[in-house]
């Protein structure tokens, strides 16, 4: 045990190899991040888009009389 726990005490105790794999851990987790996060604010922009839909009832543009010429 007191080997194991210098292992997790002793900051320069990983190697290259175990620094560039959780490098790359970080790097895929915030791909997936980004990627959900662009998922969400397509979502919230539609969302929205269709709050304010609601919200503003359409209205059906008077024609003046004599327009159909």
């Amino acid at each position: 045990m007191p080997t194991s726990r210098k292992d997790y005490v002793d900051p320069h105790h990983t190697t290259e190899e175990e620094r560039d794999n959780i490098e790359h851990e970080v790097l895929i987790l915030s791909e997936k991040l980004h990627s959900v996060t662009s998922q969400f604010d397509q979502f919230r922009a539609v969302w929205f888009q269709d709050a304010i839909n609601r919200a503003m009832p359409r209205r059906k543009l008077k024609r003046p009389q004599g327009a159909d010429l």
